[in-house]
């Protein structure tokens, strides 16, 4: 690739984040449509560029999806795609009746494609390690308190409140 095609494309690569980043804060349907714009352009960017993201991640973004499109999305630390996909199932079950379907992402790879919310996750809460559980937890208030469309998800609160009279 030429030398300037190279900057332009790692220019564009920069505008894109920065636009992800404001667009982060917008809870409409605009706001959602740029952010996978952003994130789908950084992808195609990486590739285009022929580099790897900069280096191996244990950071997963997980998209909530419904009929609109993207309805919520959340990012948080694993140390396997398995438990990545353990965490991404109970999120999105937390919040069933705001989101149909969800998608897995470590950087610009994607660890699964769009996966349907499961009537039973494949694992409970209880079954997770005590730590693992205490990140699901804190991720679960994180979608509460995000601006995302998904925040409002009356089965995530009934599951925060279940959680806050166990302890």
């Amino acid at each position: 690739m030429p030398d300037n095609t190279a900057r332009l494309v790692a220019d564009l690569l920069t505008q894109a984040g920065e636009l992800r980043r404001e667009a982060e804060h917008r809870a409409d349907p605009i706001g959602r449509t740029l952010v996978e714009v952003a994130d789908r352009f950084e992808a195609q960017a990486f590739q285009l560029l022929g580099e790897p993201p900069m280096r191996p991640s244990t950071t997963y973004r997980i998209f909530f999806r419904n009929g609109s499109g993207i309805c919520g999305r959340d990012d948080f630390d694993a140390e396997s795609d398995d438990t990545a996909m353990k965490m991404a199932e109970l999120l999105a079950d937390a919040c069933s009746d705001k989101c149909t379907s969800f998608d897995v992402w470590q950087g610009t790879r994607l660890v699964t494609g769009l996966k349907a919310v499961s009537p039973r996750p494949r694992v409970s809460l209880s079954e997770l390690t005590e730590k693992h559980q205490a990140l699901t937890i804190a991720r679960e208030e994180a979608i509460r308190d995000s601006y995302f469309a998904i925040a409002g998800s009356r089965r995530l609160l009934m599951r925060l409140d279940e959680v806050r009279q166990k302890r």
